[in-house]
């Protein structure tokens, strides 16, 4: 590791991506760990950080995405029906992983 390279990057850089996500969520740096869960095809790991972050409508994608359709089902059911925003988001993740039906 040189002088002033983030032990994540480290991490990233020699591909031990989990180990860097679990570290980002030790920093408390959600985002960033649910990006590398990502990019490892970890998206079940990375459902509870978009939840911890209020982040519905991630959630659900992320966890259509681990082919978990039921979770993804409950956490577009408790998305109040007030919140616009966060229904489109949800309907457009539903959408967009080929669930029309849902969104």
């Amino acid at each position: 590791m040189t002088e002033g390279q983030d032990i994540i990057e480290y991490l990233v850089a020699h591909g031990a991506y989990v180990e860097a996500a679990r570290l980002s969520v030790e920093r408390g740096e959600l985002r960033r760990a649910i990006q590398l869960y990502e990019r490892v095809w970890r998206f079940a790991d990375a459902v509870p950080l978009a939840l911890a972050l209020g982040d519905r409508a991630l959630a659900l994608r992320l966890s259509l995405d681990a082919g978990d359709a039921a979770r993804a089902n409950e956490i577009a059911a408790g998305i109040p029906d007030d919140a616009r925003a966060e229904l489109a988001a949800a309907a457009s993740a539903f959408a967009g992983r080929g669930r029309p039906f849902e969104a």
